[in-house]
C-alpha cells in the first residue's frame, strides 16, 4: 500500500473532488462517511428512485444514526399529504418543477426535524410533455436549498441506479463544501 501512496496522493490532487473513495467504497459509503463526519442526520423524499436511495444508505454500516427516515411514492396526491405540500403549488406547476422539489426537500426536512432533506423527482419521458426528459433533485439544509437536475439517460432500471447516484452525489458534495 505504501507504494501506492504517491499515486493516490496524485490523483486526489488531480481530479478534487470527483473521487469519493477508494477499494470497495461506494459512493453511499461516501455519503454516510460526510454525514457522520458532520454529525448531521439526513431525510429523504422520494418519488424517483423507488427507494433506492434510503436502500443503498441503509446498508452502510453506522448509516442507522444519521438517516432520519424517507417518505418513498411516485404518487403525487400521497407525497402531497405526506408531506403537506400546498396542492395549489402541484396544480400551477405540475408534478414535474423545481419549485415542487424545493418544497418537498424542504417539507420533508421540517416533518421529520432533521438537518438536511433530500428530494427527488424522476418521471418516465412520456409522463414529462413537452419537455426534455430529466430528474430533479433539492437538498434542503437550514441555510438554503440546492435545486439540480440531470437529464435522462438509458431505459429505466439504468436510469433509476443513475437518478439515486446523483441525488447521493449532490449531498456529498453539499456535505463537503459546507453548504
Amino acid at each position: 500500500f505504501e507504494q501506492m501512496e504517491p499515486t493516490i496522493a496524485t490523483i486526489h490532487e488531480t481530479l478534487g473532488e470527483i473521487v469519493f473513495g477508494g477499494e470497495d467504497e461506494e459512493l453511499e459509503h461516501a455519503v454516510v462517511r460526510e454525514l457522520k463526519r458532520k454529525n448531521v442526520r439526513l431525510a429523504i423524499a422520494d418519488a424517483g428512485t423507488g427507494g433506492l436511495i434510503a436502500e443503498l444508505l441503509d446498508d452502510v454500516p453506522e448509516a442507522e444514526a444519521y438517516l432520519a427516515g424517507a417518505v418513498v411514492t411516485k404518487n403525487a396526491r400521497a407525497m402531497r399529504a405526506l408531506l403537506e405540500i400546498d396542492e395549489a403549488l402541484v396544480e400551477q406547476e405540475g408534478w414535474m418543477s423545481e419549485r415542487l422539489v424545493r418544497a418537498m426537500a424542504e417539507a420533508c426536512r421540517e416533518r421529520l426535524g432533521c438537518d438536511y432533506a433530500l428530494a427527488v423527482i424522476d418521471l418516465p419521458a412520456e409522463a414529462q410533455q413537452g419537455e426534455k426528459p430529466r430528474s430533479l433533485f433539492a437538498l434542503a439544509g437550514a441555510g438554503e436549498t440546492i435545486v439540480r437536475s440531470g437529464p435522462h439517460v438509458g431505459g429505466a432500471s439504468l436510469r433509476r441506479i443513475r437518478c439515486a447516484k446523483q441525488a447521493m452525489n449532490l449531498v456529498r458534495l453539499a456535505l463537503l463544501r459546507g453548504d
